[in-house]
């Protein structure tokens, strides 16, 4: 008397069951962002010390990105552009060349 073994369609419920867990946190990832950037003053209470979410927003490089006002010089952006532009025409067609049997 063992333990009778599992069957392969007895384990495919656990695999899609694994499957689905990165979407769900996914899924409440996406919801807290957006519950913190899509409300007014939204403050995040961490054992009872109140966090302001720009505080925690300041931890993307986007957020010290400073705002461009009228008659700003854009020549670095648009050089910096320019240069990625040309290496990503240089990718491309490096790409396309690859020697790959068929």
């Amino acid at each position: 008397m063992g333990i009778p073994a599992r069957s392969p369609e007895d384990r495919a419920g656990s695999r899609d069951a694994a499957r689905l867990l990165p979407w769900a946190a996914a899924v409440i990832v996406i919801a807290v962002f957006l519950s913190f950037t899509l409300s007014p003053n939204p403050v995040i209470k961490i054992s009872g010390v109140g966090l302001a979410v720009a505080e925690v927003l300041a931890v993307s490089p986007f957020w010290h990105i400073p705002v461009i006002e009228d008659g700003a010089d854009l020549t670095g952006v648009f050089g910096t552009l320019a240069v990625v532009a040309v290496l990503l025409g240089l990718a491309s067609a490096a790409f396309r060349r690859r020697d790959i049997a068929r």
